[in-house]
């Protein structure tokens, strides 16, 4: 079995990967790509009810992987607002921003463990606005890690 978290860009919303849900009893279901299945596994997974797996044939072999990374699910089927989880970031400017564009350069570390890629900044973005009311850009590149450069509306930062 592989991470999905530790794939570069699984593809999470593809029609052909096949997700399945174990529960805490061993109940194995197939989940469709339906968004009401998936946000149903998706919040059994937040619960800790029930894990979520995915099978990504190829064209050789079919490989299993375990969803280890619930924001890049959350993104890649547009889920929002469900997890209780509340990202801590420590931020600064970034030495490289201007001072005067409408997006400022803004250098994060997470506190809490997550991190960042293209897969999971919508649902970052979303996050951001929830928490901090900063205006995240998802169409910009974003660098780094452990420590990231994201693109906030200036005006947002507080």
């Amino acid at each position: 079995m592989r991470s999905a978290k530790d794939t570069e860009s699984f593809p999470y919303s593809s029609p052909i990967v096949c997700y399945i849900q174990v529960d805490k009893c061993g109940e194995v279901t197939q989940i469709s790509n339906e968004y009401s299945e998936i946000l149903a596994a998706y919040k059994n997974a937040v619960n800790e009810q029930a894990k979520i797996y995915a099978v990504w044939p190829g064209n050789y072999r079919s490989d299993l992987f375990e969803i280890d990374n619930l924001d890049a699910l959350a993104d890649a089927f547009q889920i929002h607002g469900l997890a209780d989880h509340e990202h801590r970031i420590s931020w600064t400017l970034s030495p490289y921003d201007d001072g005067k564009s409408l997006y400022a350069r803004v250098c994060i570390v997470f506190e809490c463990g997550c991190y960042l890629g293209l897969q999971n900044i919508k649902k970052f973005a979303h996050d951001m606005k929830e928490q901090k009311s900063w205006d995240v850009a998802t169409s910009k590149g974003l660098s780094g890690s452990p420590e990231y450069t994201i693109y906030v509306r200036r005006n947002s930062l507080r």
